[in-house]
């Protein structure tokens, strides 16, 4: 298991060939399986994309709104950004 990995699963999940809950499953895998793999930056990398999962949701309340819950779209929206703002991860692949 290399970040190559990670990074291929975050671009099939950008390019919509595979749903939030194939790559919330896939990712949780490797992220409880193959953690200490990686480096501490991939590893940190990885931790915000895990925080963030555990508070996404297919519907979201307004309550929820108020603790930073979010819907499967908003986490995609966020996911593109979070890659662009850590570009350098796939440039290095």
């Amino acid at each position: 298991m290399t970040f190559r990995d990670v990074a291929n699963l975050i671009d099939n999940f950008l390019a919509k060939r595979i749903t939030f809950k194939k790559f919330e499953d896939d990712f949780l895998a490797i992220y409880l399986n193959e953690y200490e793999k990686f480096t501490e930056e991939e590893q940190d990398f990885m931790d915000n994309i895990n925080e963030k999962t555990e508070y996404t949701s297919g519907k979201v309340t307004e309550e929820e709104r108020n603790y930073d819950w979010i819907t499967h779209d908003e986490f995609q929206k966020w996911l593109e950004d979070y890659k662009q703002k850590n570009i350098k991860f796939w440039k290095g692949q």
